[in-house]
């Protein structure tokens, strides 16, 4: 791109509904009512700027966040605590510039429900509510009424800020503590039939393959089947549309 026409699409970008309020501020001609648009203008501009950077920072994070180990233990089954996920969350949670409030957990004793309310923000001002509703886990023997509450708590934050920001745990990703582990035959034969269904062509394949690292479907690592799944899903939905219109 020539100077010329860098110089020209600067300008353009530099052009904000919050310059021409200024401007038109100036000239006593213009209506009352003609300002408001030009503000409710304005106030629409930067809410739709917020959520771009807002669905930005989540594409971002769920990109870059590993799949969270189950190291930890609870009645004979694998799972990774709250505090095990913020730990491995926390740095890129801050890089993301995103935020996870909660405003109020709420027991229902006649529904034996766990309700919970927060929000998860971004430095943008873009915000959404996040709202959990878990059942409340049976009474285990020396726990009072108050470390049942505990717990449910802690599993409803678990299982909303797993759900909200994406996160899956599991074995370490990338061969990271999991080396060797492959999906399932079924796994396999599924994704070979979405291949031979979409008609998927070589280059497609590679691509795919090379992402998982591996030259065949029954090697394809557990923390890499569901994007490759999701690929030849998509792959399968374009060549039915495309057939379709045909």
């Amino acid at each position: 791109m020539d100077e010329v026409a860098k110089y020209d699409t600067d300008a353009i970008e530099a052009i904000e509904p919050m310059r021409i309020i200024k401007d038109a501020v100036l000239n006593n001609d213009i209506p009352v009512d003609k300002l408001q648009a030009l503000f409710d203008l304005e106030t629409r501009v930067q809410e739709r700027e917020a959520k771009k950077e807002f669905t930005r920072a989540i594409a971002k994070f769920q990109h870059e966040c590993p799949i969270v180990e189950k190291g930890d233990d609870a009645h004979g089954k694998k799972y990774a605590r709250m505090d095990r996920i913020w730990r491995t969350i926390r740095p890129l949670i801050r890089e993301c510039g995103l935020a996870l409030t909660w405003e109020s957990c709420t027991f229902n004793r006649e529904t034996k429900v766990c309700i919970l309310d927060g929000t998860i923000s971004h430095i943008s001002g873009y915000s959404k509510p996040i709202h959990s509703e878990i059942a409340i886990p049976e009474k285990i023997t020396g726990q009072n009424s108050a470390q049942v509450d505990g717990s449910a708590q802690s599993y409803a934050k678990r299982y909303a800020t797993s759900g909200v920001l994406g996160i899956y745990t599991g074995q370490d990703d990338d061969g990271n503590g999991g080396a060797g582990a492959t999906i399932t035959k079924e796994q396999a034969m599924y994704v070979d039939k979405l291949m031979i269904d979409s008609c998927m062509s070589e280059a497609i394949k590679n691509k795919l393959f090379e992402f998982a690292g591996c030259d065949v479907s029954i090697n394809i690592p557990p923390a890499k089947y569901t994007r490759f799944k999701a690929r030849c899903e998509k792959e399968l939905r374009s060549y039915q549309d495309s057939d379709g219109a045909e």
